[in-house]
C-alpha cells in the first residue's frame, strides 16, 4: 500500500523557539513580530507525504542473539540496526515514510537569510516546527490506516536516530520512489534535499481484537513487552544528545508545552 497526501501542519511558535535555545525568556515586541512574520511565511508553503507498508520478511541476530537487521519484502533494503530493531520489536509490517516542505521551502528560506541573519534563523526554526508538525499529521493518518485494518501503529524511528546511520537514505529514498513521487533526493554527504524533510520508519502490531484476513492474520502475534509504546523522540535515540543546547537547560524537545 502507498500513501502519497497533501498534509496539514502548522508551526509551534514555542517550538521553534526551542530549537533556538529559548528557554522561556520575554520576547521583545520586536522579535515577537519577526517571529510571527517568520511562522506566517513558512505556513504558506504545502508540505506533502508518502508511506509505504512493507510485509516483514525476517529479522536477522548478531552471534549473541540481538537482533540488528530487518529485512522487508519487496524491497533490497535492508534496516541495519540494533536500536531500530530493538524499538520495533516484532511487527507484522513496517511502514516507511517520508515527509517534505518542497523546494518552495528551499526558496523561503534562502530568501529569508538575505534579508537578515536573524530572519533567516528564525524562519528555519520555523520551518523545522512545521515539518514536525506535517510529518506527525502522515503518522495520524498511517495509525489510523492501520486502526481500520485491526492493526496498532507504533512510534517512528529516523535514520540518524541511535545506531541507524545517514548511510541508509538514498536506499531509503529509493525504496519508496520518493524522488520520482515527492521530489525528495540525497546529497553525496546523505542530507536529505529539501533540506526540511523527514525520514522515518514505525512499526504495525497486532491488535487485540484485530479483524480477521487481514495483511497481518498470517504473522506471529508480537511481544507485548517488545512492543514500543506510542512516545515521541527520546534522548537516548538521538545523536545529537551530547552536544543539545535544550538538554544543557534541562528540557526536552518533546516535552509537553
Amino acid at each position: 500500500m502507498i500513501v502519497r497526501c497533501a498534509l496539514t501542519a502548522h508551526v509551534d511558535r514555542e517550538e521553534a523557539l526551542g530549537y533556538l535555545g529559548w528557554a522561556g525568556q520575554e520576547l521583545d515586541a520586536d522579535l515577537a513580530a519577526r517571529l510571527d512574520r517568520a511562522g506566517d511565511l513558512v505556513e504558506r508553503v504545502r508540505p506533502t507525504g508518502l508511506g509505504q507498508v512493507f510485509r516483514v520478511d525476517g529479522i536477522s541476530c548478531d552471534a549473541a542473539g540481538v537482533p540488528c537487521a530487518v529485512h522487508l519484502a519487496g524491497t533490497p533494503l535492508v534496516l541495519e540496526s540494533r536500536d531500530l530493531a530493538a524499538h520495533l520489536g516484532r511487527p507484522c509490517e513496517v511502514v516507511l515514510m517520508a515527509v517534505t516542505l518542497g523546494l518552495e521551502s528551499e526558496r523561503v528560506l534562502r530568501r529569508a537569510g538575505v534579508r537578515s541573519a536573524v530572519d533567516g534563523l528564525l524562519v528555519d526554526a520555523c520551518a523545522s516546527s512545521f515539518v514536525e508538525s506535517a510529518t506527525n499529521d502522515l503518522s495520524r493518518r498511517i495509525a489510523e490506516d492501520a486502526a481500520a485494518r485491526g492493526l496498532r501503529a507504533g512510534a517512528r524511528f529516523s535514520p540518524g536516530y541511535g545506531d541507524i546511520p545517514l548511510e541508509v537514505q538514498p536506499r531509503f529514498i529509493a525504496a519508496l520512489d520518493a524522488g520520482k513521487l515527492i521530489g525528495l533526493s540525497v546529497t553525496a554527504g546523505n542530507l536529505l534535499v529539501p533540506m526540511k524533510s523527514i525520514t522515518a520508519v514505525a512499526g504495525l502490531y497486532d491488535a487485540p481484537g484485530g479483524a480477521a484476513g487481514d495483511s497481518a492474520s498470517d504473522a506471529p502475534a508480537p511481544d507485548d513487552a517488545l512492543v514500543p509504546k506510542a512516545t515521541e523522540r527520546r534522548c537516548t535515540t538521538c545523536r545529537l544528545a551530547d552536544s543539545c543546547l535544550l538538554r544543557k537547560q534541562g528540557r526536552t524537545c518533546y516535552e509537553s508545552r
